[in-house]
């Protein structure tokens, strides 16, 4: 019971900032709970004084009163019960909720590369399955161990009173029971781990196979996946067979161990009858405490395996929230940039000073000098992995770099809270993403406070209000499952429309002309040209007219950069440029 105590302490302990905004709820269940179980204690003790009061003084005219007191104890035990478990269930709940809105808050604020390694699937596992965990051991668990705690230190005082020896009989089995708790508990847990773990491998196939369907589909990969999951699943039965087979025997030895002082009760206990030493009413008094006594014994192995899962549970959870976010970031207090001085141009907006940086050991840029100014298009192009996509997540600190650094109006990002950087960088990513929601929803993302006059201003302006037009509910027409009611023009246009309507002095567009076709490329491109009148826009491309449009272009390969300039001077100078150049206009007149 030592092992079962020590992971107990160590659990609660971990629980104990989630119980503490509900301590009211836990004293009200515990002093129920208490109540409850002092009723339940007096049961056997109204028997003793009714069978004594039947055999030795012969006395039968209180029965009717003795049942009444036995009805009126049960109907209070019932009340108290009923407000112990109201509190302590209600508390769990509480408690998972606030878990889930902790976890996900959390999540938020991590950095971008945590999501890279994490597995989506076994994330929302833990938010799920096994904050659910932890909610049924508040829930059933620690209702059934204050109970024990209760039931224990009344029943036994009592017993003691009325016969030590009878009640050392009784409790001959507990360092049995015990040892047999120890067990249980240093063979369930890794089970309820590895189980654990495997949920999270099944809702990433799960996860993966939704999202992707589409794509499933078109190459006929049903009979694949089907088998892939089936080989998940499959892992997932065994896991759970095989702590259920722990169950299946530990828990039989466990109910039997707690019925066996009955057992021991009859022999002894009549012999101490039989002799005198015991009246026939303390003789049934002890049944009934042991009746009483076997209850929480019985489910002893319940109450441990429900432990062990939240245990594991709270352990999986507490991985993510022992990740450091990056709203955690301190800015120094010297670092107040002036993003309203919008006048002459006394300093860059945006400066990278010989930035390097790396993936998981991997260089993926190396000594990047940049510096971008307010009413000025720089274009930037590159072969596929130049780095290009990691420029954008820089600036908006996605990313940390490994080395230099990045300055936002002369102030290092990193000396900057996320939340402000981030109100003066608006980014459309490489890939568009929409959430579940109408059009307009996701044009307003960023700035939900907007009017709808503005929403519908912002749609004009990136040439969507003609696709809009035709929806069937028009701009409040649902888009679907990131977007896949809308074709990738239409997407990459909400995107470009949400980022020009939540503004900031940074314009960030990776590719966003890619799904489009020329005359509307054209038009876009007159959009953000309005645009960079007060900002710097930062346009990732492979377009030609988009290069041409822009006031200088930028070619990065393999991390560096190779060329800089307008796209004449680039032109003429030949090299990586023009190669580019030529194969994407060769590309386009083929289109």
């Amino acid at each position: 019971m030592t092992h079962l105590g020590t992971t107990l302490r160590q659990f609660l302990a971990a629980l104990t900032p989630l119980v503490s905004p509900y301590r009211w709820d836990f004293a009200v269940g515990l002093m129920a709970t208490a109540a409850a179980n002092g009723l339940a204690v007096l049961i056997p003790l109204t028997f003793r004084e009714a069978v004594d009061d039947i055999v030795q003084r012969g006395l039968g005219a209180p029965l009717l009163l003795y049942g009444l007191a036995v009805i009126a104890l049960t109907a209070c035990k019932g009340g108290g019960d009923y407000l112990a478990q109201r509190r302590i269930a209600g508390m769990g709940q509480s408690i998972a909720y606030d878990l889930r809105n902790r976890l996900f808050f959390h999540l938020q604020s991590l950095p971008a590369g945590y999501f890279d390694r994490a597995n989506t699937g076994d994330l929302m596992a833990r938010a799920t399955s096994d904050v659910e965990g932890v909610r049924m051991f508040i829930t059933w668990s620690l209702s059934t161990i204050l109970e024990m705690v209760f039931l224990f230190t009344a029943a036994l005082i009592l017993m003691l009173l009325m016969s030590w020896p009878l009640t050392l009989m009784a409790c001959a089995v507990f360092p049995i029971l015990g040892f047999t708790v120890v067990k249980f508990r240093r063979r369930i847990r890794p089970r309820y781990l590895a189980v654990q773990e495997q949920y999270g491998v099944v809702a990433t196939a799960v996860q993966e196979n939704l999202a992707g369907m589409r794509l499933i589909q078109a190459y006929q990969a049903e009979p694949m996946e089907i088998a892939r999951f089936e080989d998940f699943n499959r892992e997932l039965f065994r896991r759970n067979l095989a702590a259920a087979r722990e169950r299946a025997f530990f828990m039989p030895v466990m109910f039997w161990l707690g019925s066996a002082s009955t057992g021991i009760i009859l022999w002894f206990g009549g012999s101490q009858v039989l002799a005198g030493r015991l009246t026939l009413g303390e003789f049934v008094a002890f049944i009934g405490y042991v009746g009483l006594l076997a209850k929480p014994l019985t489910i002893v192995g319940w109450v441990i395996s429900l432990a062990q899962r939240a245990v594991a549970s709270l352990a999986r959870i507490d991985e993510i929230l022992s990740v450091q976010p990056m709203r955690n970031v301190t800015p120094q207090r010297a670092a107040s940039p002036s993003f309203v001085a919008k006048g002459p141009r006394t300093r860059p907006i945006v400066v990278f000073d010989r930035v390097d940086f790396a993936y998981d050991g991997r260089p993926v840029l190396q000594g990047i000098n940049l510096q971008g100014w307010r009413g000025e298009l720089v274009a930037m192009t590159g072969p596929s992995g130049a780095g290009k996509s990691t420029i954008v997540h820089l600036i908006s600190r996605l990313y940390d770099v490994s080395a230099g650094a990045v300055l936002l109006d002369g102030v290092d990002v990193r000396k900057l809270p996320v939340s402000e950087l981030r109100r003066h960088v608006a980014v459309v990513p490489q890939e568009t993403f929409l959430f579940s929601v109408t059009v307009a929803d996701n044009i307003a993302y960023g700035r939900p406070e907007v009017p709808p006059e503005a929403v519908e201003g912002v749609a004009h302006e990136t040439c969507l209000w003609e696709s809009i037009v035709s929806f069937p509910k028009g701009i409040d027409t649902l888009v679907g499952e990131r977007g896949i009611t809308l074709s990738g023009g239409q997407k990459q246009r909400v995107a470009l429309a949400r980022a020009l309507l939540y503004g900031g002095d940074v314009l960030v567009l990776d590719d966003p002309f890619s799904n489009v076709d020329a005359e509307t490329e054209e038009r876009l491109l007159t959009t953000v040209r309005a645009a960079v009148r007060d900002r710097f826009v930062l346009l990732i491309t492979h377009r030609v007219k988009t290069l041409q449009a822009a006031d200088r272009v930028i070619v990065l390969a393999d991390g560096h950069i190779v060329a800089e300039g307008p796209h004449r001077q680039l032109l003429a100078q030949g090299g990586l440029y023009r190669s580019i150049y030529e194969r994407q206009c060769l590309r386009e007149s083929l289109a």
